[in-house]
C-alpha cells in the first residue's frame, strides 16, 4: 500500500493536524476531483517543493515495498 499524502505531510512536519484536517474537507465537499496536494498548495499550506518532496517519499515507498514481496515471495519459492 503507498502511503497517503496527507500522513507523510504530517511525518514530515509540513502539515499539523487541523490544515489536514481543513484540506481534506475541501477535497470531500470538492468530491475529490482535486488532488490534496494542490489543495494544500492553494490554501498556502505547502510549496510545489514540499509537495515534490512528499511524492518522491511515496515513490520510494511503493519501491521499497514492492522489492520487499520480490524477496519474500523468493524465498518462499526457494522453500519448496
Amino acid at each position: 500500500m503507498v502511503a497517503y499524502f496527507g500522513a507523510l505531510a504530517l511525518s514530515l512536519g509540513y502539515l499539523n493536524l487541523e490544515q489536514l484536517a481543513h484540506a481534506v474537507g475541501v477535497q470531500n465537499r470538492e468530491g475529490k476531483r482535486r488532488r490534496l496536494g494542490a489543495i494544500c498548495k492553494d490554501l498556502g499550506y505547502l510549496t510545489d517543493e514540499q509537495i515534490q518532496t512528499i511524492l518522491q517519499h511515496q515513490r520510494r515507498g511503493a519501491r521499497d515495498r514492492k522489492s520487499q514481496r520480490s524477496v519474500a515471495k523468493g524465498t518462499a519459492l526457494a522453500s519448496r
